[in-house]
């Protein structure tokens, strides 16, 4: 007969744990989230989340490797993706718990994936009737007009 082993689950994430997690993926987050996949930056990815886990591990008793870190964050990230879907949603159903550290990772992402994209030309899109305003008393006038 074969003997059966249980797998020994390690503890949750302590509050404190995810704490130190996340202020160390927003110190490394550009290295975290590059998507170059050639050898030497994923050896500095790979860097980067073993420096991770080494330091969380240093808060708790319990040994996190840097597998367990990257998922955490992940899940993190899942969760605060799913109930933006849900906020999103046209009703019914419980409302949906606020996951925990919400705030930050919310703005976290929004500042690094959610505003990066197409570059807009600033005159393509502009009503020529309205003077645009910019920063340093700078002002655009009608360019067609030359005014």
């Amino acid at each position: 007969m074969a003997t059966s082993s249980k797998r020994v689950r390690k503890p949750n994430f302590s509050e404190k744990e995810a704490t130190k997690l996340l202020e160390l993926v927003d110190k490394n987050i550009e290295t975290i989230n590059q998507t170059a996949s050639t050898l030497r930056a994923n050896a500095v990815k790979k860097a980067a989340w073993q420096e991770i886990a080494k330091e969380v591990s240093a808060t708790s008793l319990v040994h996190r490797d840097e597998d367990e870190c990257r998922k955490k964050w992940r899940d993190l990230k899942r969760a605060v993706s799913a109930y933006r879907t849900h906020c999103r949603g046209t009703g019914g159903g419980q409302p949906q718990p606020e996951p925990p550290f919400y705030e930050w990772i919310f703005k976290n992402l929004r500042d690094s994936v959610a505003l990066e994209g197409i570059p807009v030309n600033i005159l393509d899109t502009w009503d020529n009737s309205v003077p645009l305003i910019l920063p340093g008393d700078i002002t655009i006038m009608d360019v067609n007009n030359g005014k």
